[in-house]
């Protein structure tokens, strides 16, 4: 299996030998004139818009239709903006094994300014940020302090300004973002009332404390009044 990155950023003269590999599933080694038999099997990915680069004759019009086979379309992370915390998670333990630290958690601060951001590089940009904020921590938790400079210069009467309709949580006070971040990681961990403590960074009875406060069911969902 060969995966092709930003394929869309691939030079017409590359796409041309691409394309004939994949015709004919043969390849010449450089510095040999002798084709090679192979079987592989191609993923690509790209965030251009390939209809458009055919169009204007960036891409080729057989190899769009040639690797067109299956088609996976996924949203940018700010169109999929639940996804931030359970990724902000994975990444938190990934560089806290790897750069050898021990953060627990992420503020509910840090929270909403990840919220508000619109990533531009997507998930990407994200994975860069929390390593970051993890390389620069120093008490345990990820906070302000912490954010790289194109998060931490984000001016705050401009997230209270903001569309709030991209998840209903920007301009919100700390406790509306705090009874959403606990209902939603309970929900990340199906409920395991341990691990979401854990995971936001407080001690469990402070968690049954805010559960009982923001009115939490056993199934993790708000109660009504």
């Amino acid at each position: 299996t060969l995966f092709l990155d930003e394929v869309g950023d691939m030079p017409l003269n590359t796409q041309s030998k691409l394309l004939r590999v994949l015709e004919e599933h043969q390849i010449t080694r450089v510095g040999d004139n002798k084709p090679i038999r192979v079987n592989v099997r191609v993923l690509s990915a790209t965030n251009r818009h390939l209809e458009e680069a055919v169009q204007d004759n960036r891409f080729r019009n057989d190899l769009y239709f040639r690797l067109k086979v299956v088609t996976i379309e996924l949203p940018s992370l700010r169109e999929r903006r639940e996804d931030i915390v359970p990724l902000v998670d994975h990444f938190r333990k990934q560089f806290t094994k790897r750069h050898k630290k021990s953060v627990k958690g992420i503020s509910p601060e840090v929270t909403k300014r990840l919220f508000s951001y619109d990533w531009p590089g997507n998930v990407r940009q994200l994975r860069n940020a929390v390593e970051t904020m993890v390389v620069l921590d120093i008490d345990g938790v990820l906070d302000l302090d912490d954010l790289p400079p194109e998060l931490a210069e984000v001016d705050e009467a401009a997230l209270a300004q903001a569309d709030d309709g991209r998840m209903g949580l920007i301009g919100k006070s700390m406790e509306d973002i705090e009874q959403w971040a606990i209902t939603e990681t309970l929900k990340l961990t199906n409920n395991n009332r341990e691990e979401a403590a854990r995971i936001l960074a407080i001690g469990s009875r402070t968690l049954y404390r805010k559960l009982e406060k923001y009115q939490i069911g056993k199934d993790g969902e708000v109660s009504a009044e």
